[in-house]
């Protein structure tokens, strides 16, 4: 009970928060009730994120058991449909297995870079994990980025066409 009330506050003070925030530059927004912290600003205008974190062990498992995947030479690619359709959830993974914690954060980087590049593109409503492979490390970004596109076009994340 306490700790609905302690979420009710922050969410509360959050709101306040921002409406003071968009109060003092001079935006006007539409709606109150629906601002949180979740709200990019985009050329001045505030604008919803189109991606989330996936951080729950069980959304992995899930995703690796009843998605569906694509592979290419420097990534994995793990796609499934969620209950938000305008949202995508977004998981990178790296395995120990391909160095210390520097490299895999390279990685960890570079992929999460070609997903930020290429966000506009995919259509909403879908977990994707991606899992890094050794050859991302050293793959020139535009072979990554290449490979990505392929990945979503061949599990039907490209907005614009049709489901597989």
């Amino acid at each position: 009970m306490a700790a609905r009330f302690w979420l009710a506050v922050v969410r509360k003070a959050e709101r306040v928060c921002l409406l003071k925030l968009f109060q003092h530059t001079g935006i006007k927004t539409a709606e109150p009730a629906v601002l949180n912290f979740n709200t990019l600003w985009i050329s001045g205008k505030a604008t919803m994120k189109k991606t989330l974190p996936i951080k729950e062990n069980h959304v992995f498992r899930g995703l690796y058991a009843r998605g569906r995947s694509a592979a290419r030479k420097g990534m994995v690619l793990y796609v499934r449909r969620h209950r938000s359709p305008a949202v995508n959830q977004l998981g990178i993974t790296v395995s120990v297995k391909l160095g210390c914690a520097v490299v895999r954060n390279r990685i960890r980087r570079r992929l999460r870079e070609v997903y930020r590049l290429n966000e506009t593109r995919l259509k909403g409503g879908f977990d994707i994990v991606i899992v890094g492979r050794r050859a991302a490390e050293e793959m020139p970004f535009d072979q990554l980025q290449n490979d990505f596109l392929r990945l979503c076009k061949q599990l039907g994340l490209l907005e614009g066409q049709e489901d597989a």
